[in-house]
């Protein structure tokens, strides 16, 4: 977090992204329910009252999600969150820049 904010400070880009942002004109510009953290991390939280998991779109590319499972891109994938995890994914190959 601390080299994102660094970053962010140097370039003035966000630190939370939207999808839209990392993966331009490739359909998630309605995405509001996940963004990123940087070029790495995807987070999916869960948003509806009572819900113990959520789909998650998955961006081009090999995600390795919080519990251990990998997933290729592009998907919709389920994941399971209950109450006590927040799920978020890293992109086992960030965009170079």
């Amino acid at each position: 977090m601390l080299a994102l904010a660094a970053h962010a400070a140097a370039t003035g880009e966000p630190v939370q992204r939207p999808l839209e942002w990392a993966f331009p004109h490739q359909g998630y510009a309605g995405v509001a329910d996940q963004f990123m953290l940087g070029d790495t991390l995807m987070v999916a939280p869960v948003v509806a009252k009572g819900a113990d998991g959520r789909e998650v779109l998955i961006p081009p590319g090999t995600w390795l999600a919080d519990d251990g499972r990998s997933y290729a891109g592009p998907a919709t994938v389920w994941i399971d969150a209950p109450l006590a995890r927040l799920p978020y994914l890293r992109n086992t190959a960030p965009p170079k820049g």
